[in-house]
């Protein structure tokens, strides 16, 4: 089942995410399970949605990866509100919208577009 996990996470700053993305890895190698990640901030901080192929492979990746990073970061534990993703659509290639995106970049197995050919991951 697709899942999508979002942290809103405040007072955080853009050097924060950028500790904790250097410290994961993402853009080399990827998260087993990982379809998009997106973040933005705000005045109050920052909010994370996450798109995954399962939720097992969301809290393995948690467990493993991001918790670790977060600690490190001195971030503490980040707590995830993680939804069943009931439907997910595109106009056209995810780059379109956001041009800075670089599809290599974000999942180099795949190309962003190819998530939503056949719907998300293989969940809906």
């Amino acid at each position: 089942m697709t899942i999508m996990a979002v942290y809103l996470v405040n007072a955080a700053t853009k050097q924060d995410y950028d500790d904790v993305k250097d410290a994961i890895g993402w853009e080399n190698d990827p998260p087993d399970g990982a379809l998009l990640h997106f973040v933005g901030f705000d005045k109050e901080g920052a909010c994370s949605i996450e798109l995954w192929e399962s939720e097992a492979q969301f809290e393995a990746y948690r467990r493993d990866r991001y918790d670790p990073a977060c600690e490190q970061a001195g971030l503490g534990r980040l707590e995830a509100r993680v939804l069943e993703v009931h439907n997910a659509a595109a106009a056209g290639p995810v780059e379109t919208y956001v041009p800075i995106l670089d599809a290599a970049r974000l999942r180099p197995r795949a190309a962003v577009g190819e998530q939503f050919e056949h719907g998300v991951g293989g969940g809906l």
